[in-house]
Order: C-alpha cells, then sequence, then structure tokens
C-alpha cells in the first residue's frame, strides 16, 4: 500500500524525524508499495582546504552524520546565510583557521535519519590564518595527506568526491 501525507498530517514518530525548523521546503518521497514520506531538505556547506604542503584538512566528527569519521569542515547553513559565509563560518568554528573560498567543487546529498537529507555544498578554500584547534562539534582537527587519509576512518565517499573534483588523481 501506498499512501502520502498532507502538511501536517504526518505520524508522530514522522513529526519528529522532520521537525519543524527554518529548513528548507520538504518534498514527499515515494517508492512503489511503500509509504511516502516527507523529506526535509536542509542546506550545509563544507569546505576542502590545503595548505602550501597539499595536505587536506579534516575534522574528526563528533555528532551525527559520520560521528567518529574524519570529514571535511562544515555545517548546517543559518537563516540569511550563503553558502559561502557558512563554509567560512562553520571552517573557523570547526577549526580555528580563516580560509577564502576559492571556488565551488560540486554539491552532494546526505540522508540523515528518517525524512532529513542534508544538501552539502563543497568549496575549495585557502587557509589565510588562524591557529589550529578543534572546536564547535569537531572532536579533533588536522592536517593529513592523500596517503595517510586512506589509512583513516573517513565519511562515506570523501576520497571518491575528490577524485571527482579533480582534486585527486
Amino acid at each position: 500500500m501506498q499512501r502520502a501525507y498532507e502538511e501536517g498530517s504526518l505520524p508522530r514518530v514522522l513529526q519528529d524525524a522532520v521537525g519543524s525548523d527554518d529548513a528548507r521546503p520538504v518534498s514527499i518521497r515515494s517508492r512503489p508499495g511503500l509509504e511516502s514520506v516527507r523529506v526535509r531538505r536542509t542546506p550545509a556547506a563544507a569546505t576542502v582546504v590545503r595548505d602550501a604542503d597539499g595536505r587536506f584538512l579534516l575534522v574528526l566528527r563528533a555528532n551525527a552524520p559520520s560521528a567518529g569519521r574524519w570529514s571535511f569542515p562544515g555545517g548546517r547553513v543559518e537563516a540569511d546565510e550563503s553558502l559561502e559565509d557558512a563554509a567560512v563560518r562553520e571552517t573557523l568554528e570547526e577549526t580555528g583557521l580563516h580560509i577564502r573560498i576559492d571556488r565551488l567543487l560540486g554539491s552532494l546529498e546526505i540522508p540523515h535519519g528518517t525524512g532529513v537529507v542534508f544538501e552539502v555544498h563543497d568549496f575549495l578554500a585557502s587557509p589565510v590564518g588562524g591557529i589550529l584547534l578543534a572546536g564547535d562539534d569537531a572532536a579533533d582537527a588536522g592536517w593529513f595527506t592523500h596517503q595517510e587519509m586512506t589509512l583513516m576512518p573517513l565519511s562515506d565517499g570523501l576520497l571518491e568526491f575528490l577524485v571527482r573534483a579533480e582534486i585527486l588523481p
């Protein structure tokens, strides 16, 4: 049986999962034979930062999604904030480093629980100052070579993204 829910008529468990913050409008997703669920799309921004030695700036995620894995600094876009401003702010909060946005690398979707999808916009950036110190929801932060990254617990698809973005061969 397939069922779609109208605005405000979701079962309580889905209402709790979807929430009511200022995320982007929701869409209804369905597959044949399955109930439709309301999906809240939450815009987020992240940065791929490299130092003069070609190492990548990574943070160890303390919270979901990707808790316990190394990832690029980033997080949710606040109300009335541009994607670029969110990327700069999140990098500073999570690493203590000031950056300059160079260009947009691409975007991807990261499902997070029932009914939530983060729309992550990744930017190539350069460090311009600050002192590296993990903060906010980052348990640790550091600079890592590509070779070191192949041995680390990384967020799903991180290395593949760098290849698709032509940052890595």
